[in-house]
């Protein structure tokens, strides 16, 4: 991806490459010091209660006095990340 390239605009670059054009000026943002320490609490319960789904992780998290709902970015995404994979009803 040139910016400066002399017969392909930038938009027509990105078309070729399949990208959006927003892909040029976004910044990764890191995580914070609290979700990466949620994140390692969960991956450390997990092994221990691997049936804990993410309402049962979400009360555990709360019982041990930390806050945050199931809901919470990647609390949950760290849980999805380290689910197993069982045949269920919507897994058929």
């Amino acid at each position: 991806m040139s910016k400066t390239h002399p017969k392909l605009s930038v938009r027509r670059q990105f078309t070729l490459l399949s990208l959006t054009r927003s892909t040029l000026y976004y910044t990764p943002v890191g995580e914070t010091a609290a979700n990466l320490k949620l994140m390692r609490l969960i991956d450390e319960q997990f092994p221990k209660t691997p049936w804990y789904g993410s309402r049962q992780m979400a009360r555990w998290l709360q019982r041990e006095g930390h806050q945050g709902g199931r809901h919470r970015g990647p609390a949950a995404d760290a849980q999805d990340a380290v689910a197993p994979d069982l045949p269920g009803p919507a897994h058929q």
